[in-house]
């Protein structure tokens, strides 16, 4: 039985796409390893930015910094 975890940050998390990655990850499991759809389970797990962090900051500050840099202001 495979299970399959997913952690995203939810921007454009909408229930369509989240249908998708379930739909597409499922096929993937079916086509690579033989495995049954009805055995599959997949779990997305929404993480807000504030909580999750990465190149030393948390995402939500990486993401505003990443925002300035584009309008040409230095980051704070």
């Amino acid at each position: 039985m495979p299970y399959v975890h997913i952690r995203l940050t939810p921007e454009g998390l909408t229930r369509k796409a989240r249908k998708t990655i379930v739909s597409e990850v499922t096929q993937t499991l079916v086509r690579v390893l033989g495995k049954k759809p009805e055995q599959t389970h997949i779990v997305i797990e929404s993480v807000k930015p504030e909580n999750w962090g990465f190149a030393g900051m948390l995402t939500d500050e990486y993401r505003a910094q990443q925002k300035r840099r584009a309008r040409g202001k230095a980051p704070r």
